[in-house]
């Protein structure tokens, strides 16, 4: 029997309807209306079905359909070969599913698939099927989209975008525009929770009990969940919802809070210092700390490590209550003291103030003048233009070399065919060769790495420099700004030193009237570091000679026209470069040579 002589009335159908929601109070009509419009399909064309089914789900989601898996294997296995439904969209809105559709009905398994307003059929053309379908899961696609931008938009203009927190209801106004309106039955008695706790002579389970006990406190009940005594972990997050004090977090940034439209239960000072009471109780009983999401907050946690025992250092927070009721928060950092191997000689901490304090005159002291960042970047410029010929000779040279060391080897070859040499002999010669040819292969690798990355290295470096303490100060996470501190040094440190024995730093701590000890932060720079630092010091004298503020002004001699000073300190910042682009001298290193030194280091530096 041909496709096209297959009568209607002797295929078994299956009815599926769907909607697209689970909630039992959204699109209730829809399940009902679909199947009385079904049954109205059989009995007009006095179908025979073997099967109806119904389910609440999505379809822009593959394998989330139990009821439309069942039906695809039915079809698969000959139990049916028809399909009743609303409009082919009720079937699929993902390409996976749509092409089992498609791809049923190619093959001649799925016979017909009836819809309220046409028919189709194996040997119709597939294109109107694919179109509808390809139609059917873009309107998916940009469903979400213009869901989410909704959602994102009453986010950040401070409305609910879900269900209300206990103590608060959801409802729609005069325009049936949703809001938010207080719960009166259960508002006013959290809103009493939030003041016993703050008293800090309750702990979380006490309240509970007092909620539960004293209060008979139920969650609002709703279709399938509530009125129930509330739980402990349920309250830890009423104590920790920043909804409670009129605010919302903005979903792509937890750290951003958006004012709301509703009253607020508590107010912000509150909601914080209810906060710190539950991180003070988490460290006072060893317990996970509660995390406070709060902008500038220990900023510079995990930046440095303890001189002494090489832990990290970890901030800590003090709050001082001032007269009118709030609170002073006072950050400081200690050493964590962890390590099992080494005991930790430092007592105390240091206040984030005079860390900052002494990061900005670490980060002072290594900045470089933008002339001067000027003036490198031509020089080493020129330097690497000139190596690429260099570099071209000695791979020439190379080059020959292992063209000898192939030679031999073939020569080798040869005699040991013609019985010249024995195989001890051959063995031995011919891994000498290898060997060599080896060598010279990672000679060549090593050098072209090195020389290949020393001029991004160093310009890296030099950029870095030029505007340290911006770029610190600009930074958003911590990883930023250890890498403003990693092109300094490779690793800085806290260490306790004693007020009598400083000897020179680059920044003077603090001293207090009777401590003997205070905490000093210090970053070791690389040699290349130290080369720049010392030249440019030097420089600078003569650049910023006449001038207070240690910039360049109107009556720098440099700017009013002085080519011999200009170049002068040109030449001083460069050096006098042999034949060979070695610096001149016989101590390579040694000023007024600069940056010269500092390449032949960082080639050298693994």
């Amino acid at each position: 029997m041909s496709i096209t002589s297959v009568n209607p009335k002797d295929l078994k159908f299956i009815i599926y309807a769907r909607k697209s929601t689970e909630g039992e109070d959204r699109q209730m009509a829809s399940l009902p209306d679909q199947l009385d419009i079904a049954k109205q399909i059989v009995a007009k064309n006095n179908y025979k079905v073997v099967k109806i089914f119904q389910e609440a789900a999505s379809a822009s989601k593959c394998n989330n359909r139990p009821k439309f898996d069942q039906m695809v294997r039915m079809i698969e296995q000959g139990k049916a070969n028809g399909i009743i439904c609303w409009q082919t969209n009720r079937l699929a809105r993902n390409p996976k599913e749509n092409g089992i559709i498609q791809q049923l009905l190619i093959e001649g398994r799925l016979k017909l698939i009836h819809t309220n307003d046409r028919v189709y059929r194996p040997e119709d053309n597939t294109i109107v099927f694919g179109v509808e379908a390809s139609m059917a899961t873009q309107y998916s696609i940009d469903l979400s989209k213009n869901v989410t931008r909704g959602v994102r938009s009453k986010n950040k203009h401070g409305h609910c975008t879900g269900v209300a927190p206990q103590g608060y209801l959801n409802k729609r106004d005069n325009d049936n525009q949703p809001t938010i309106e207080i719960d009166p039955e259960r508002f006013y008695v959290l809103q009493r929770i939030f003041k016993l706790y703050l008293t800090g002579n309750y702990s979380v389970p006490d309240l509970l009990s007092i909620l539960n006990d004293d209060y008979h406190f139920t969650t609002l009940k709703r279709k399938q969940r509530g009125g129930k005594p509330l739980t402990l972990g349920g309250l830890h997050g009423i104590l920790e919802n920043p909804f409670y004090m009129g605010k919302i977090r903005d979903m792509e940034d937890k750290n951003i809070f958006h004012e709301g439209t509703w009253k607020p239960m508590i107010t912000e000072d509150e909601y914080w210092r209810v906060r710190r009471l539950k991180s003070k109780y988490a460290e006072d009983h060893n317990l996970r700390p509660t995390t406070l999401v709060k902008s500038a907050r220990y900023e510079l946690k995990g930046l440095l490590s303890c001189a002494s025992c090489g832990c990290a250092i970890i901030g800590e927070h003090h709050d001082r209550p001032l007269a009118d009721g709030t609170f002073a928060e006072h950050m400081y950092y200690k050493c964590a003291k962890k390590s099992p191997y080494r005991k930790c000689n430092m007592h105390g901490t240091i206040s984030e103030e005079e860390a900052f304090r002494q990061i900005d005159a670490i980060l002072d002291h290594y900045t470089l003048h933008p002339l001067l960042y000027q003036w490198a970047m031509e020089i080493l410029d020129k330097i690497r233009k000139k190596e690429l010929l260099e570099r071209y000779d000695i791979a020439k040279i190379k080059n020959a070399s292992m063209d000898d060391c192939e030679k031999q080897l073939h020569e080798l070859v040869s005699m040991r065919t013609r019985g010249i040499i024995d195989d001890e002999l051959f063995t031995r010669e011919s891994k000498h060769i290898q060997s060599l040819m080896e060598d010279i292969r990672r000679s060549t690798e090593d050098n072209e790495e090195r020389r290949r990355k020393w001029y991004e290295v160093i310009g890296k470096t030099l950029n870095t420099l030029t505007s340290l303490k911006e770029k610190f100060d600009l930074a958003d996470n911590i990883g930023e700004r250890r890498g403003v501190l990693l092109s300094i040094g490779p690793k800085a440190t806290l260490r306790q030193v004693n007020i009598d024995e400083l000897e020179n730093p680059i920044v003077v701590p603090q001293k207090s009237a009777k401590a003997l000890t205070t905490k000093l932060i210090e970053v070791k720079p690389y040699k290349w570091i130290e080369i720049i630092d010392e030249g440019k010091r030097k420089i600078e004298q003569e650049l910023f000679k006449n001038s207070l503020s240690g910039a360049l002004t109107k009556n720098s001699p440099i700017l009013r026209g002085s080519n011999s000073l200009k170049s002068h300190l040109y030449k001083l910042w460069s050096g006098r470069l042999d034949s060979n682009q070695r610096p001149h001298g016989p101590k390579p290193c040694a000023l007024p040579t600069v940056l010269r030194p500092v390449v032949c280091i960082i080639l050298q530096f693994p």
